[in-house]
Order: C-alpha cells, then structure tokens, then sequence
C-alpha cells in the first residue's frame, strides 16, 4: 500500500513539475498580451521558413503596423490600446481564414507575431509570389475599414506594412527582419498608409537620409550655416509684411 502511495504521489510531482515547463516555455515565448509568438519564437520560426526557401516558390514576412493605434492609446489610454489590439489580430486572423478557405491565395500555414510592444509581424510560408502577397496586403487593409470598438468608443485604424520575400530579399533572418522594417519606414516618411515591397533602392535611399542628417548636424556644429532673411514688403506702401 505504501509503494502504491509513493507511485501516485510521485507521478502527481511529475505531473506538476511538467506543467510548470510548459508554463514557462510558454511565458518566454508568448507575448503576454496577445498570447502570440515573441521576438524569440518569431525568429525561430522565420528561421526555418528560411531554411525551406524556395526562389520558385517564395515565402513573404510582412512587417505590419496599425493606423492611428498611437494617437488612440494616447487618447483613450493604454487599457484601449489593449483592446485595439487584440481586436485587430482577431479581424487579420479571421481575413487570412477567409483567403485560406476561398482558394484564391495560399495562407496555409500563417505565423502571427508580436515581437514588441507596438509590432506585429506575418509570415506566410507557402505564399507562392508577389502578386499574392499583394493580394493578402490589399485584403489585410479593408479588414480595418470599418471602425473598431473599444471600451464604448467606435476608433477608426488601418493597417500599414513592408514586405519582403524569402529568400528574395535575404539569406539572414536579421536581414528579413531590417528590410522589412525598412519598407515600412518608407511608407511612414513618405506620410502615406499602404504597403511598400522592399526593394535595394530603399536602402541606398535610407543610406542617404542617414548620411544627410549627420552632413547636418556635423555643418550645426561647425557653424557652417549661414542663415539669410528676405522681407515680405507691400509694393503699394512700401512697408514690411
């Protein structure tokens, strides 16, 4: 009787012991938020569809961010902001089932992840070419054309993203991961909302920006501005407008 005892109180520890680790695996590689992959989880799984690339038959890593989710959580707060999120990730998840279900594009396979904070990425592993990443991107913008709800407010988002594609665009994650960030960027400064494909150029002209603002701030130092003040006069009274 004791042996037994000793057997059930031992597999009962096991037991314990086992969903403690897997309550840990899973609180370091979720976001506590969302419950979606984190940054580690991310680059592990954009690793192997990196490793499986295929020039025929590419992959696509969209670098995603929300429309407007920064003035909203300014406003309303960051419980909002939670709110806002989650609902965002429930309407992309219900478009890419809708795609997967329809046939007309391959979202088999999706990987949603909130590396940080206020970033979401997507990778599609089997999406086959640029004219469907367009067509994910096209349908990934009208799932947030209708305002969103939170907490009582009706808020109107969007959703703006840079795409890269595997391989096309890099034999390393962590350049998948930069170019893809840098065709959100240009979307961003160019003050437009939309989705920007990566492409070389984008980097000879984020380069540039770069070289142009440090030329600027070594000419500030320097003293090398010298500033000029042409006045505004009426020509009929001659005075300074």
């Amino acid at each position: 009787l004791e042996i037994r005892a000793m057997y059930i109180a031992m597999r009962r520890a096991v037991a314990r012991v086992r969903r403690d680790a897997d309550a840990l695996r899973a609180e370091a590689f979720t976001n506590p938020i969302s419950g979606l992959p984190n940054y580690s989880a991310m680059m592990r799984e954009l690793s192997t569809v990196l490793q499986k690339g295929d020039f025929d038959y590419p992959a696509a890593l969209y670098c995603l961010d929300i429309d407007y989710f920064d003035r909203a959580c300014e406003t309303f707060g960051s419980a909002v902001g939670d709110v806002l999120l989650i609902k965002t990730l429930a309407r992309i998840k219900a478009e890419l089932e809708r795609l997967e279900s329809e046939g007309d594009v391959n979202t088999h396979g999706a990987i949603l992840a909130q590396p940080w904070a206020d970033s979401i990425y997507l990778i599609l592993p089997n999406i086959g070419g640029r004219a469907q990443a367009s067509e994910v991107a096209r349908a990934l913008r009208s799932a947030l054309v209708s305002p969103v709800e939170a907490c009582g407010y009706e808020i109107t988002l969007g959703l703006s993203g840079g795409i890269v594609m595997i391989p096309e665009d890099g034999q390393t994650t962590g350049d998948l991961i930069r170019r893809g960030e840098t065709a959100l960027r240009t979307v961003r400064q160019a003050g437009k909302k939309g989705f920007e494909f990566y492409a070389p150029r984008l980097d000879r002209v984020a380069k540039g920006r770069a070289q142009l603002e440090a030329d600027i701030r070594e000419a500030i130092d320097g003293d090398e501005f010298q500033p000029f003040f042409q006045p505004k006069l009426d020509l009929h009274s001659g005075r300074s407008k």
